[in-house]
């Protein structure tokens, strides 16, 4: 028993450098940035408070966010805190104010009825970047502060590993649910038609490739 506490607890607390982390923060918020960066949210203040279905956190919103305009300060400061978080200027103000607003605004749509599966895995990392030490190296707060970071240190595997572990749990239990709801019907040939259509015109994808295949 004791071997196999040894092997978990080595498996997450596993020195890494600092270097790593930050390449992964900078790649990270960098491409939440370019994805999310005509993210408009604003309508969803428009519409009738009959459909309001909070889900999460989401019921302990005050009534007062139900306007565009705060909406839209909120999107505009999420947006410059990604870029203030990728870049490492006032890295850890920037990704707490990412993680919070992050939240809001990707989780803002759930609570109309449909839960979508799309944005939640952005979500958890950001919640996991803001609460580690991901601006010690490769970034304008450690340039101009003069500061190294220690060599290598559990704080910056974990954060990475976790990410890791997310990814894999999401796509697993997927996989799972898709089976246990309709087998192997949802990959066959039907589905993955529907699949790439329905994005080609229900989206907006930067190629038509889809089409074609379909």
């Amino acid at each position: 028993m004791r071997d196999i506490f040894a092997s978990w607890e080595g498996f997450w607390l596993r020195p890494a450098r600092a270097e790593a982390l930050a390449m992964f923060r900078i790649a990270f918020y960098a491409a939440v940035l370019l994805i999310y960066f005509e993210l408009d949210e604003r309508s969803w203040a428009d519409v009738s408070p009959v459909f309001w279905m909070p889900v999460s956190v989401f019921h302990f919103l005050p009534a007062w966010w139900r306007h565009g305009a705060l909406i839209g300060g909120v999107q505009i400061l999420w947006k410059i805190s990604l870029a203030a978080a990728a870049v490492g200027l006032f890295t850890r103000a920037a990704t707490v104010i990412a993680a919070i607003f992050g939240v809001f605004l990707l989780g803002l749509p759930n609570n109309f009825g449909k839960i979508d599966h799309m944005d939640g895995i952005v979500t958890m990392i950001l919640c996991i970047l803001c609460v580690s030490f991901c601006g010690d190296a490769l970034s304008l707060d450690a340039r101009a502060a003069h500061k190294r970071a220690r060599r290598e240190s559990y704080e910056y595997g974990w954060p990475l590993r976790l990410s890791l572990a997310m990814f894999t749990l999401v796509f697993f239990a997927a996989g799972v649910s898709k089976l246990r709801a309709s087998g192997a019907a949802w990959m066959t040939a039907d589905n993955l038609r529907y699949l790439l259509l329905s994005h080609v015109y229900a989206h907006h994808p930067p190629t038509s490739l889809g089409l074609m295949i379909a």
